[in-house]
C-alpha cells in the first residue's frame, strides 16, 4: 500500500466514512493524536484576557524614561522665542510707522514776488518754483499717491513711477505724467500754459484733454478753451535769469497797484512843495488835490505827479 492510500484509508476510518481499520504499525500513533484532539477546548475570551494580562506585566516591568527636564527646557525656549518675536515685531512696526509719518507729511511751500526756490519731493521729483508761486502737497505723497496743486509757475522734473502717476492740479486743469519734464504756468486770472521738455504729458480737464510730447505746448483759457501749440525756445528759461516779479493781468489786481504808485508819486510832490500842494481824501475815499494861493505854481508839480504814476 502506498503512502497516499494509507492516509486516505486512515482518514476515512477516523472520520467514520470507512469500516476497515488500517493494520499498519504507523496507524496507532495517528489514532492516539486524533483521540487527544477531541478532548481539546478553546475559549476566545479567556485567551484575550490572558494576552492582555501578559502585556500589562511587560509594560510595568519596562524602565521609565525621565523626560520632565527636557519638556521644561523646551517650554522655556518656546517662551523666549515668542517674547523675542513680539519685541522684534513691535520695533519693526514702530519703525515702519515713523517712516510712513515722515513720508506722508503734508507740504506747503510758496515764494515771494522776487524769489525763485527749489523743492525736492520724497520720490525724487525736483520742482523749481518761479516768483509768486504756491505748491500744496497733501499727506501721503510718495506712498499712496503723487498728487499736488500749483498756483503760479514751476518747472518739473518728475521721477518715474509707473504704479503712482504724477498729477498737478491747476484750477480746472490737471496734468498727469509718469516721469517727464515740463514747465507749467497757472497764475490767478490767467490762462494755464504748459510746455513739455521731454517725455509725454496728459493735460486738460475731465471734458477735454490732449497728450503732449517733447516740444508741444497747450493753453487752457477760462477752464474751457483748450488749444495746442509748438514751443518756441527753451521751456523754463526763466530759471537761468534773475527773478522776474510777476505782474497780474486782471483789472481787479492791476488797479490797487496803480493806485499805490499814484499815491506815492503825489506824496513825493507834496514833500517837495509842501506850501503849494495838499493831498487828501474826500468823503467817498477818492484822492483830491487842494492847492495854495498861486494856481500856476501848483499845476507843474501836479502834471509831474501824473507822469510818474
Amino acid at each position: 500500500m502506498t503512502e497516499k492510500e494509507f492516509f486516505e484509508n486512515a482518514g476515512k476510518y477516523l472520520s467514520g466514512e470507512g469500516d476497515q481499520k488500517p493494520q499498519e504499525k504507523d496507524f496507532a500513533p495517528l489514532e492516539q493524536v486524533w483521540e487527544q484532539a477531541g478532548t481539546f477546548r478553546y475559549s476566545e475570551e479567556e485567551e484575550n484576557d490572558s494576552a492582555w494580562a501578559r502585556m500589562q506585566d511587560r509594560m510595568n516591568a519596562a524602565p521609565v524614561l525621565q523626560v520632565s527636564h527636557v519638556r521644561r527646557n523646551v517650554w522655556f525656549a518656546a517662551v523666549a522665542a515668542a517674547v523675542l518675536l513680539l519685541i522684534s515685531g513691535g520695533i519693526f512696526v514702530v519703525y515702519k510707522q515713523m517712516n510712513e509719518v515722515e513720508l506722508q507729511a503734508a507740504i506747503e511751500r510758496s515764494t515771494g514776488t522776487n524769489e525763485i526756490a527749489t523743492l525736492t519731493l520724497n520720490d525724487g521729483t525736483v520742482i523749481v518754483m518761479n516768483a509768486s508761486t504756491k505748491i500744496s502737497v497733501p499727506a501721503g505723497f510718495g506712498t499712496t499717491h503723487r498728487h499736488l496743486s500749483l498756483t503760479g509757475q514751476a518747472d518739473f522734473e518728475v521721477a518715474r513711477n509707473e504704479k503712482l502717476p504724477f498729477e498737478v492740479k491747476t484750477g480746472s486743469a490737471t496734468t498727469r505724467v509718469l516721469g517727464t519734464g515740463f514747465d507749467i504756468s497757472a497764475y490767478p486770472g490767467e490762462a494755464v500754459l504748459i510746455q513739455v521738455k521731454h517725455g509725454k504729458v496728459e493735460f486738460g480737464t475731465e471734458q477735454q484733454h490732449v497728450t503732449l510730447l517733447k516740444g508741444n505746448g497747450a493753453r487752457l483759457q477760462d477752464g474751457t478753451a483748450l488749444s495746442t501749440f509748438d514751443v518756441s525756445g527753451k521751456p523754463g528759461g526763466w530759471k537761468t535769469g534773475p527773478p522776474v516779479r510777476h505782474r497780474p493781468s486782471t483789472a481787479a489786481q492791476i488797479r490797487p497797484q496803480a493806485q499805490v504808485r499814484r499815491e506815492r508819486s503825489q506824496q513825493r510832490v507834496h514833500r517837495k512843495f509842501p506850501e503849494l500842494c495838499h493831498i487828501g481824501r474826500n468823503s467817498a475815499g477818492d484822492h483830491r488835490r487842494t492847492t495854495g494861493v498861486d494856481h500856476h505854481r501848483v499845476i507843474g508839480p501836479l502834471r509831474y505827479s501824473s507822469l510818474i504814476v
